[in-house]
């Protein structure tokens, strides 16, 4: 059954894109943990088996909730495409590279600030690069 109002059906159908997208991040951190081998970042699985085990199953019961969820306020799936998610989040991830610049912080060692502006140009032309790849035509 969907709410008469428009504005709570876009909210219900949020909150469970919501729900589900965190999940998937929280189910990645134990793929990462077990495959990704991190530049700056790596995730340590710090549970115990039985506390994995608890998590996943934890995990699973939300799942099996938000199933019920939607189907009780008739959300339908929506498809989302990993040409546009990835295109996106390099997007995102430009301006912040590209916003970077250390103003503010001081005076920097000339040398140090030119080399750094070498590496955050090369990092905004490279996710630059990567955003032009999934660009949608």
């Amino acid at each position: 059954m969907k709410f008469k109002s428009d504005k709570h059906n876009r909210d219900v159908h949020s909150i469970a894109q919501l729900v589900e997208a965190k999940l998937m991040d929280m189910e990645n951190y134990f793929h990462d943990a077990q495959m990704h081998q991190g530049v700056n970042i790596s995730v340590v699985n710090d549970l115990s088996p039985q506390e994995e085990k608890e998590v996943k199953q934890l995990m699973q019961n939300i799942y099996h909730l938000l199933r019920k969820f939607s189907e009780r306020y008739e959300i339908k799936p929506t498809a989302l495409s990993l040409k546009k998610e990835i295109g996106f989040k390099a997007a995102m991830l430009w301006q912040e590279i590209a916003g970077s610049n250390l103003r503010g912080t001081g005076t920097l060692d000339p040398e140090l600030k030119e080399e750094f502006e070498q590496y955050t140009t090369q990092l905004t032309e490279m996710v630059n690069m990567l955003y032009l790849s999934c660009k949608q035509d």
